[in-house]
């Protein structure tokens, strides 16, 4: 449950960050040009993907975020995130990280007994300092 409520109060903290412009929503959302892009890249492809990206004029990634690739190495996973975040962004790429889309979908990530594990996992994501090092 403390999990949850420090997302929400990320969430909300980063809401309430925003330029007032982004408080209604735009008649166009056209400039934004994006493409899906995994974190299993080393840098030099990264960096070589994202420039092709950027000479076709993009402008945004989207990454599936992976609690299974988390469990296996937290550190390594949140510091692969941290620098693919900050690669993307030094490039002029916004990232929209997806939590979870339902691929790959195990049955026991559905239960009262995994909440706690997936609680800790989001917790991780939203206020780990380790990773930003």
């Amino acid at each position: 449950m403390n999990a949850r409520r420090a997302l929400f109060a990320a969430i909300a903290a980063a809401v309430a960050a925003c330029p007032l412009w982004a408080e209604k929503p735009l008649k166009d959302y056209s400039f934004i040009r994006g493409v899906n892009y995994g974190m299993n890249a080393d840098q030099a492809t990264l960096e070589r993907d994202l420039g092709y990206a950027r000479r076709l004029n993009l402008n945004s990634t989207r990454i599936w975020l992976n609690y299974q690739a988390y469990e296996k190495d937290p550190q390594a996973y949140l510091a692969r995130l941290c620098n693919y975040i900050r690669t993307s962004h030094r490039l002029g790429f916004r990232t929209m990280p997806i939590l979870f889309n339902g691929n790959g979908l195990d049955p026991d990530m559905l239960k009262p007994a995994f909440h706690p594990r997936g609680d800790a996992y989001i917790m991780r994501l939203s206020t780990d300092k380790g990773a930003q090092a």
